[in-house]
């Protein structure tokens, strides 16, 4: 044991049947099953606050939370540098060549090398190990070093990673050329129209329409958005109170003007909104022959804290199967990013939703730090400075947020 005099609570709340509610049923064994805690049984007074938002769900599924938690409890710690891995063994007893460590390269999320190295390393010690190949310089490029168990041990089979360590960089990708899409100006309307894709802008309202090969992607308006569902920490400081402003200012913002203009190989229109409370932001859509979309939305207020900051695209409901290049297999935040991958993971967006979100929808669904997401068409983020959310409910689809 690594770490002796750390050690964890949990609580089981037991569930009884009654009607389904949508927000808190699950699917065990094809049988739909209610998750009910405290102030579902007619009990008062009751909060609510961090009820089943612990590590293991009711039916003892892990939620996201625990890949952090493994982390934290890390036998090893493998850090990355550009040539080599540093690993300090944190066991008490146990030596480093008790593992194999698998040296794996990636670009885009697809494997390039892979060499298993061994190493002695004392408990309490630490071991440099310079990588057995270079890193590539293309794309997403991204070293994995993960520690894995070698033999059966008492809870532990062999081949069970108990650690890992990653360094990636991402390297500009050569951009095809084509030549800049046909601009439409309506007096209601300004088309954007290319091989294939076709966006709209609604004078007075922005981004209404992207079609791809004849098949609408969006559901509603494109729009800005600085509001995010409140977690139980925010509700204990009112930061809802504090910036309730903000949950309607992207709701109600209105685009005054568009202008559009042709320059390069790109057809630039600009949306210009004007915030409830008179600020104004001006959004850059970016478009080129191939029907990729470079969006800047700029902000022109004074230094404010805000809830959010980015734009809402409510896709198609149909738009369910997401890959994506970033931290997973399963959802991270900001502030928990251990036990988090740098890869190419696909996954279904309202079976995450079901499988690993609170009993009471908080911010959730999240992908930091990545590089692109697929919904049949592209998002392309600047990593790290944005984050990828998806949920399944018609007005939240997806979002896409500027992070500090």
């Amino acid at each position: 044991m690594s770490r002796p005099r750390k050690c964890t609570g949990l609580k089981y709340f037991p569930k009884k049947e009654k009607s389904l509610d949508p927000l808190k049923t699950y699917y065990s064994a094809g049988r739909a099953r209610l998750c009910l805690h405290g102030g579902d049984f007619g009990d008062r007074p009751t909060d609510r606050e961090f009820c089943v938002d612990g590590l293991v769900l009711p039916d003892r599924r892990n939620t996201p939370k625990m890949d952090a938690v493994k982390a934290a409890y890390a036998p090893l710690k493998i850090t990355l540098t550009d040539t080599e891995a540093v690993v300090e063994n944190r066991n008490l007893f146990t030596d480093l060549n008790a593992y194999d460590l698998v040296f794996a390269s990636s670009v885009n999320g697809k494997p390039e090398r892979r060499a298993v190295l061994r190493a002695d390393c004392k408990p309490g010690e630490t071991v440099h190990i310079a990588f057995p190949f270079a890193l590539p310089e293309a794309g997403l490029s991204c070293m994995t070093v993960a520690a894995v168990q070698r033999a059966a041990l008492p809870g532990i089979p062999a081949g069970y990673e108990a650690a890992f360590g990653q360094i990636w960089y991402k390297y500009a990708e050569a951009r095809l050329t084509a030549a800049a899409p046909e601009l439409v100006e309506m007096d209601c309307n300004i088309g954007v129209k290319g091989k294939g894709f076709e966006y709209i802008f609604g004078r007075g309202k922005g981004l209404v329409s992207i079609r791809y090969n004849g098949v609408q992607l969006l559901d509603d308006t494109v729009r800005p958005n600085f509001w995010r569902a409140p977690t139980n920490n925010d509700e204990g400081c009112a930061e809802p109170f504090a910036f309730a402003f903000w949950k309607t200012a992207g709701l109600y913002a209105r685009c005054d003007n568009l202008t559009a203009e042709t320059k390069g190989g790109f057809v630039t229109v600009r949306a210009n909104y004007t915030l409830p409370d008179g600020q104004t932001l001006p959004i850059d859509f970016a478009i080129d022959g191939a029907g990729r979309c470079d969006i800047t939305m700029t902000w022109q207020g004074e230094r404010a804290e805000v809830p959010e900051f980015g734009l809402l695209f409510p896709l198609r409901r149909e738009l369910t199967e997401v890959s994506y290049q970033g931290l997973g297999p399963r959802e991270t935040t900001a502030d928990r990013t251990a036990g988090g991958k740098m890869g190419a993971w696909n996954y279904n967006v309202r079976q995450d939703f079901a499988q690993n979100s609170p009993v009471y929808p908080q911010d959730c669904g999240r992908r930091p730090r990545g590089g692109r997401a697929n919904f049949c068409f592209r998002i392309a983020t600047a990593a790290p400075a944005c984050t990828v959310q998806l949920s399944p409910a018609a007005s939240r689809a997806s979002a896409l947020q500027g992070t500090e």
